[in-house]
């Protein structure tokens, strides 16, 4: 017996789909779930939708199929899932088989689950003290416009490190392409993640010490 011909033959829950007036559809979160999402299917590919789903009862153990595949999920996770398969580039021509949807669901529970990780360490790591700059660059720069022209190149080249200490942020920030150490007020480039696709928060070489 096919899976299809079993729940053909399955009494309950697997039977709400007969009927779309049925009163347990519209007590059961996860079948209108499913019925709203089967309509935006049928607007969103057409004719395709009908070539795919021959006849009501293809249409029927679809529903039912996925019914039981998404009950215990994240329903707006499920919705949102299906509308990133719509949006995919290339665009799909054809509606999404259950495996297909799942497997975006799966894919944007682990990036939500990736995404609020992060949030969690960036939050973790606000704690932590702003950096201090260990000299005063103020200082530095006066005592060099008072004795202009007694320097000695490396005298210049401590003054001119004084400047970037001092407008170290600034410079930073305008170097496109560069990330910035997740740690706030940091300043320094991100060249450390933990992670291994680059979906993790970026550390510089102090600040990944702390954070793992």
């Amino acid at each position: 017996m096919t899976e299809n011909q079993g729940l053909a033959k399955t009494s309950g829950p697997a039977l709400i789909f007969d009927n779309e007036d049925d009163e347990k559809i519209r007590h059961d979160p996860v079948a209108v779930c499913v019925v709203m999402l089967v309509n935006a299917m049928k607007a969103d590919f057409g004719h395709k939708f009908q070539s795919q789903f021959a006849d009501a009862n293809a249409v029927r153990m679809y529903k039912r199929r996925l019914w039981k595949k998404i009950n215990g999920m994240n329903l707006a996770v499920v919705f949102d899932a299906y509308e990133l398969f719509v949006d995919s580039n290339p665009r799909p021509e054809w509606p999404p088989t259950v495996p297909q949807l799942l497997g975006m669901v799966e894919e944007l529970e682990k990036s939500l689950k990736k995404t609020a990780e992060n949030r969690a360490e960036s939050q973790a790591l606000t704690r932590l003290p702003a950096p201090t700059i260990q000299c005063n660059p103020l200082a530095m720069l006066a005592e060099a416009k008072a004795s202009a022209g007694k320097h000695s190149r490396e005298e210049i080249l401590q003054n001119h490190n004084a400047v970037l200490v001092l407008y170290g942020n600034k410079i930073r920030r305008g170097n496109h392409g560069q990330r910035p150490c997740n740690v706030p007020g940091c300043g320094k480039q991100g060249v450390i993640s933990a992670s291994t696709k680059g979906d993790g928060n970026f550390y510089c070489g102090e600040h990944y010490q702390v954070a793992h």
